[in-house]
């Protein structure tokens, strides 16, 4: 994803991470630029929830499974970052995040003058993450680790009881004591290493290879960038190479936002294209002109032409038909008309609009009002409500048939009734 401008909001404080410096900001500021918010949202809790059920169900029934657990108080706004099927139901990958923070950095990004992606800590977690892998991000005491092995995503946190060395390193070895189990089906070394924020690379180096101790498994270091912030001195954070990965399809945002993204990325590369293509085109054009002259000259030769067959076919419009042809001519134009009434390619085409979620009743055709020919429809679907409705609508539509409501024969739960009329449909 191209970066202009990444921010970093946590607990301590909104902080804007630049090349070779990290700048503590105001919060809720006003950008001039498409920036990147990464954000762990006052430390919501990221969790791997199995349930019986559709995918489609996924963020009430975590809702219900989070409060349910104490780990939120309220409303909360559930972030869905994996989803996958597994026998008896889905397994999920998400993040609980409280409804008026999730709003109120929603509404802010929402009114920035560019384009604002706010991203979560579990966004870069399971970006691009495939089946065999595993990764921890730490962010201040707490570490994350999320994988994919045989039997789905999973997840393990932990949080040290201090800041020093020997609390975060203890932290991570419980971390990996708690995924070791996990980490035995199929998960594939090295396993990632990366900080958001920290205090320089060697820490994160000792801390990498005290997880990788404790779960018996080598843990390589992501890239870091090395900044100073301020009084605070040296930090160090992957997050400038760990966002410039990030995909699309791992962000919680508008299609609109991401189309955005999209094309700020290609920028630079569609300028190079424009070059190359510049350069061919003025090449090309010398070969070109010496062809136009023989492409002028053909040309006037048709257009003689065609001038010569048009004027014949405007001589011959202006004669009479004789009497006799003319219920010839209404015969022909009647079976042009009914061709669009086929009852069998009616069948064919209600067929395929219903697919599994629709029963159809009855098919008619019928007259109406000003309308020669029309067919009423009555169906009743079995499963998806309106949703199906809308798609064997959208189907006919799609097929040329404009389609008026009815109240249906049936009052059953999900009938419905439609006069389908052909567009352009001739009225007596």
């Amino acid at each position: 994803m191209n970066v202009q401008k990444l921010l970093l909001v946590t607990r301590e404080g909104w902080f804007e991470i630049t090349p070779g410096a990290l700048v503590e900001i105001p919060a809720l500021p006003r950008l001039k630029a498409p920036a990147v918010v990464v954000t762990d949202f006052d430390e919501a809790p990221i969790g791997v929830h199995r349930y019986e059920g559709k995918a489609a169900y996924a963020a009430p029934v975590i809702e219900k499974h989070a409060r349910s657990q104490g780990l939120t108080e309220g409303a909360a706004h559930i972030v869905v970052h994996r989803l996958a099927s597994v026998p008896g139901g889905c397994i999920a990958l998400y993040t609980a995040v409280a409804l008026d923070a999730w709003q109120r950095m929603q509404q802010w990004a929402s009114q920035q003058p560019d384009h604002c992606i706010v991203v979560t800590l579990g966004d870069l977690l399971n970006n691009g993450l495939q089946k065999g892998q595993a990764r921890v991000l730490r962010l201040g005491r707490t570490a994350h680790l999320v994988g994919v092995n045989e039997s789905g995503v999973f997840h393990a946190s932990v949080s040290a009881i201090g800041r020093s060395a020997d609390d975060l390193e203890g932290a991570v070895r419980s971390l990996a004591s708690q995924a070791r189990h996990e980490l035995g089906k199929g998960i594939k070394a090295p396993v990632q290493w990366g900080c958001a924020l920290g205090a320089d690379i060697a820490t994160e180096q000792r801390l990498a290879a005290a997880w990788g101790d404790a779960a018996r498994m080598e843990c390589t270091l992501l890239p870091h960038a090395e900044m100073v912030a301020g009084q605070r001195g040296p930090v160090v954070s992957a997050l400038p190479q760990w966002v410039r990965s990030l995909k699309g399809s791992s962000v919680q945002a508008s299609p609109l936002a991401k189309l955005a993204w999209l094309s700020e990325s290609l920028v630079a590369p569609m300028a190079g294209v424009t070059s190359v293509v510049g350069l061919g085109l003025l090449l090309l054009g010398v070969l070109v002109q010496s062809q136009a002259e023989q492409e002028k000259r053909a040309a006037s030769t048709q257009l003689a032409q065609a001038q010569a067959i048009e004027a014949r076919i405007t001589q011959a419009n202006k004669i009479e038909p004789s009497a006799t042809f003319a219920p010839v001519a209404e015969f022909a134009r009647q079976l042009g008309d009914g061709a669009a009434y086929d009852p069998v390619a009616m069948v064919h085409l209600v067929k395929q609009a219903a697919g599994t979620d629709i029963r159809i009743q009855r098919i008619r055709l019928e007259p109406f009002g000003n309308y020669k020919r029309t067919f009423r429809v009555d169906g009743v679907t079995t499963q998806g409500g309106l949703a199906a409705v809308s798609r064997f609508l959208s189907h006919t539509k799609a097929a040329g048939w404009r389609a008026e409501a009815l109240d249906p024969v049936e009052q059953l739960p999900g009938a419905f009734s439609y006069r389908l009329i052909a567009e352009n449909s001739p009225a007596t």
